[in-house]
């Protein structure tokens, strides 16, 4: 049933339910690569995608050229990816065909926004129940980018978890008209950069001399932009997206290093398939191998020109006056991140970005180990972390942070009960624990969740003592009625509770600065036993890095409220899971970066430290001496050369750091 061979060096898997062997589909007479390119750029982000990799083939031991081993889309491709049993989801196509499960939830959600105004926020709210608006948002923006219009009225899946709080989540697939090929063979100009894809993914009747438009596949982003709240989140992804992994300079870099991965081979694949093929357009077939660099450079080209048109496409139809310009300076470099929208985090300063006048902007400040936020200065001045501004012109933004040796950095997030069972149900609660060997004063201090106006500030004279625990709850008497031993320290009564379909829990102290956070989910990589079925999420140990869902476990039973996790590891058990905590792969900076960049990293004890560069295909470029690292943070910095001194080419490579037993590895983008 399953064959057992890691596929995709970059997934964490070892075998595979089936895959695709794939002929790059329209592409197939073009680059090879499209879909794959195109999906390499989504990567990171919260859609489902197919991983990518090129194969040499032979059948019967004839050449065959070169076909695309890609993840197949199906039940097992979620069940692998998110642990959800292939009889217990809902996988649709199209308008609603069902490829398992059933579309009635699907049909629910269609009538319901059929039905109602969502420019009323209680009904918009009743559909973020129903379908992950977030996820819905990024893959429109995405699919529109790219100038797709072989969708939204085909290529389409989508699917939810058969769990009450199940909600739809739409999957990238066969990209391959985007990115200025479409231009060929379906009647449209060459300059697809061009083509107001916005007007074409919102219209209520299909565009003439076009399929891919009905106007039910247009329905629901339609409606969900009657809702200011989406409209706002939508505009703001487009520009988020395009100050980042549709910004030139990257795709350029994604393009060649796909591009060099197969150049060698393609001209072996060319002499095999070069034969005329009398069925298609002379247009569509290349005259010599020369076109397949000039299909390579219509993607660059779209890649050049496309923001521009699209920023304008945005001005017009939502009627917003000009773009503008956001600079985010960081003081010092190094201490902490921003995140925009709740969407891009933004780590290399500085940063400038192209966004809308009249469309509001958020930012959240986040402070690095040994740092605290301080405040805002230039086009805002304040000491909250999160501030939210509405630009009516271009504007520079400082976020300044100050070194911390803060005891109040030892009061961490231990155990989170966020969605009870219905059998035995305390209400949510949350335990923190004082892991210094001083007592803590927590007057003032307050906990919130991803809302930033749920806030419950804690009593006076609250304190916790060296190595205790301390309950903050919903409803105290519930709480009390379950956990009877009454050592137990609680504080209550909390005005919020947490989701049941992922949360933020942050702590603040009485200075607003931000102490700790986990941010959790009820899916894979989390627990899931934490989610209606008893149990809650314990950290396997204090000192741990609680914002990795790795250290975090399912209880025993309903959990140990001020008591030692039952899940608890010791320190010198817990191989990498910890002793990542002991070694910190820090990042490259500038990335992307055209001359040198410094690659950071942290020791917290001393160690032999190998450092090694590879180029996407994973062939072996640069190694540095392998060499003893004393405690602290060390820096290297690395040329863009080879190991002989050769200047390398623009594109992405693969920074591999091993410290002791532990290996960490980031991506950087060389320029050229």
């Amino acid at each position: 049933e399953y064959f057992d061979y890691p596929l995709f060096p970059n997934l964490p898997f070892s075998r595979y339910h089936s895959f695709v062997l794939r002929n790059s589909g329209n592409d197939w007479e073009r680059t090879m690569f499209a879909d794959g390119m195109i999906q390499t750029l989504a990567e990171d982000l919260d859609i489902e995608t197919q991983a990518y990799r090129p194969c040499r083939v032979y059948l019967n031991g004839k050449y065959w050229g070169i076909l695309n081993l890609r993840e197949k889309i199906n039940e097992a491709y979620l069940e692998q990816h998110f642990g959800v049993e292939r009889d217990a989801l809902d996988l649709l196509e199209l308008d609603g065909t069902p490829l398992t499960g059933s579309a009635e939830h699907y049909s629910d959600l269609l009538d319901f926004v059929y039905n109602h105004d969502l420019s009323n926020q209680e009904n918009f709210d009743q559909v973020k129940k129903m379908m992950d608006v977030e996820n819905f948002i990024t893959y429109q923006a995405f699919e529109i980018f790219i100038d797709n219009r072989d969708w939204p009225g085909n290529n389409i899946k989508y699917w939810r978890p058969h769990q009450p709080d199940g909600r739809w989540r739409w999957i990238l697939f066969d990209l391959d008209f985007g990115f200025g090929l479409n231009a060929y063979g379906i009647g449209g100009n060459a300059y697809a950069y061009s083509y107001n894809t916005l007007e074409y993914a919102t219209s209520p009747t299909q565009t003439p001399n076009h399929w891919g438009n009905p106007p039910w596949s247009t329905f629901l982003l339609r409606k969900l932009l009657e809702n200011s709240e989406f409209k706002q989140k939508f505009i703001n992804r487009f520009a988020d997206l395009m100050n980042s992994i549709f910004k030139s300079s990257y795709v350029f870099a994604v393009i060649d290093s796909l591009q060099q991965n197969i150049e060698a081979e393609m001209e072996k694949h060319y002499q095999r398939w070069s034969q005329p093929v009398w069925w298609i357009d002379d247009q569509l077939w290349w005259n010599s191998f020369d076109d397949w660099y000039h299909f390579i450079a219509i993607f660059k080209d779209f890649a050049r020109y496309r923001p521009a048109y699209m920023r304008l496409f945005i001005q017009e139809k939502f009627d917003l006056p000009k773009s503008i310009s956001l600079e985010i300076q960081m003081d010092p470099i190094g201490a902490g991140q921003i995140e925009l929208n709740d969407f891009l985090q933004v780590s290399a300063f500085p940063f400038v970005g192209i966004y809308f006048a009249g469309n509001p902007l958020t930012l959240q400040a986040k402070a690095n180990a040994g740092f605290e936020f301080v405040g805002w200065s230039g086009a805002a001045i304040s000491n909250k972390p999160q501030i939210s501004i509405k630009p009516t012109q271009s504007l520079l933004l400082r976020a300044h942070f100050r070194k911390t040796s803060n005891e109040s950095s030892n009061i961490v997030i231990n155990e989170i009960n966020y969605h009870s069972e219905k059998a035995f149900d305390p209400g949510d609660w949350i335990e923190l624990y004082n892991r210094s060997s001083q007592t803590i004063d927590l007057t003032g201090w307050f906990v919130s969740d991803s809302d930033s106006s749920h806030v419950f500030t804690f009593p006076e004279e609250t304190h916790l003592n060296p190595n205790a625990f301390l309950i903050v709850c919903v409803d105290s008497l519930k709480f009390r009625s379950l956990f009877s031993d009454h050592t137990i320290e609680v504080i209550g009564n909390m005005n919020f509770g947490l989701s049941g379909s992922g949360d933020e829990v942050k702590l603040f102290d009485e200075q607003s600065m931000l102490v700790d956070s986990v941010k959790y989910d009820d899916q894979l990589p989390w627990p899931t036993e934490a989610d209606g079925l008893g149990a809650t999420l314990e950290l396997i140990n204090p000192d741990s890095n609680n914002a990795l869902a790795q250290n975090w476990r399912a209880s025993q039973n309903h959990g140990t409220p001020g008591q030692v996790n039952s899940v608890f590891t010791r320190v010198e058990d817990m191989s990498a899971k910890l002793l990542s905590e002991n070694f910190r792969l820090l990042g490259n900076y500038p990335n992307p970066f055209n001359q040198t960049t410094r690659i950071q990293f942290f020791l917290k004890q001393s160690s032999t430290v190998k450092i090694e560069i590879f180029d996407v295909r994973g062939l072996l470029i640069r190694q540095y001496d392998e060499r003893n690292y004393s405690a602290g943070n060390h820096s290297i910095f690395w040329d863009g050369k080879s190991e002989l001194g050769a200047s390398l080419s623009s594109g992405l490579y693969i920074c591999r750091i091993k410290a002791g037993s532990v290996q960490q590895q980031l991506k950087m983008l060389l320029i050229r």
